[in-house]
Formats: C-alpha cells, sequence, structure tokens
C-alpha cells in the first residue's frame, strides 16, 4: 500500500513539474487534483455494492484534452457459509479527458478513457474444528479499460464539483459513479 501511495504522489508531483514547464503563461491554471467519494457494483457475484475513495490529477495537454490519473482504494466483503470474504481493489488509472466544447464555461461535459492498472487481494478466514480462523490470501495485478463520462460544474475560480460514471472492462468487471472536489491551479 505504502509503495502505491508513493508511486501516486511522484505521477502527481510529475504532472504538475510539466505542468509549470511547459506552460505558458497565460495558459497556467490549467491542472487539477481531485477527491471523490466512489460507488462501486460488485466485481463478482454474491458481493455487495461499497463505497470508496479516489483522488486524482490532471493537466491540459489541448484546449479541450486532459491528461490524469487517479488512485482508488476499493473493499467488498461478504460471509459464505460461515466463511468470510474480503476482496480489495486498488486500480491506478491513466487516462485521457475529452471536453466537450460549450458556451457555457461554469458547466463542462467530458468523456474520457484511460488503461487501469488494478492491485487485487482476495482474503478468507474459515473456522476451524478448534475454535479458531484458517486464513489465506491471493494477490494478483489486473490490466483493463476504463471508459466513462461526467461533468465538472465550477462553484469558484479555483473549485468545482465533479461527477462521473465509469466502465472497468477488466478482471471481475465492475462500474463505478464518483462525485466530489476539483481544485484547480
Amino acid at each position: 500500500m505504502k509503495r502505491i501511495v508513493i508511486i501516486t504522489a511522484a505521477v502527481l508531483l510529475a504532472l504538475s513539474a510539466g505542468t509549470q514547464a511547459f506552460a505558458k503563461s497565460e495558459q497556467m491554471g490549467n491542472a487539477e487534483v481531485d477527491a471523490s467519494l466512489v460507488w462501486a457494483s460488485a466485481p463478482a457475484s454474491g458481493f455487495d455494492s461499497t463505497i470508496g475513495l479516489c483522488i486524482g490529477g490532471g493537466t491540459m495537454v489541448d484546449k479541450d484534452i486532459q491528461a490524469r490519473v487517479d488512485l482508488t482504494f476499493l473493499t467488498w466483503s461478504e460471509s459464505f457459509f460461515g466463511a468470510d470474504l474480503d476482496y480489495s481493489r486498488t486500480p491506478i488509472t491513466v487516462s485521457g479527458r475529452y471536453y466537450v466544447p460549450m458556451e457555457q464555461n461554469d458547466l463542462k461535459v467530458f468523456v474520457q478513457g484511460g488503461l487501469e492498472l488494478s492491485f487485487d487481494k482476495v482474503e478468507v478466514a474459515m473456522p476451524d474444528f478448534f475454535g479458531g480462523y484458517v486464513k489465506a490470501s491471493e494477490s494478483d495485478v489486473h490490466l483493463g479499460i476504463t471508459p466513462g463520462a461526467g461533468l465538472d460544474f465550477a462553484i469558484a475560480p479555483q473549485l468545482s464539483i465533479v461527477a462521473d460514471v465509469r466502465w472497468h472492462i477488466i478482471t471481475d468487471s465492475y462500474f463505478t459513479l464518483q462525485a466530489g472536489v476539483a481544485y484547480h491551479f
């Protein structure tokens, strides 16, 4: 987990530094960081939906195109016939967003698509005959694609409310709905 946070911080720092190094002075303010609450559908049958957290950031590479990176934390838990099952998924998504040109500046509509690298872990705890538990876990990394669409509504010069829906086409595919706040700089 610590490794993922360090990688994400490095990517966000690189995006920020790239924006400052390559943007012209009149184009500053084209970067953002955001945080969202995430509702995720079940990744496999037998699980319920869950609520997670997404942090991300992006920089405008053209007038209507944003390059971005998102890191999401999701966990599902269920019990089956006395066995406790925990499924955690930590996807890192590298994507592009296309903002549909509109006359209204406060509301931006976008479509996006990206590649997802998902760090997945499944843990099982089953009661044994002696009153304890037998535990097992398995970790894996999966690669997938993530199309989506959303809205960005400005509430102040540097703040906006963002919301989007994404379809995570990957092993144990699932949908997410996200809503949060973005800070533009």
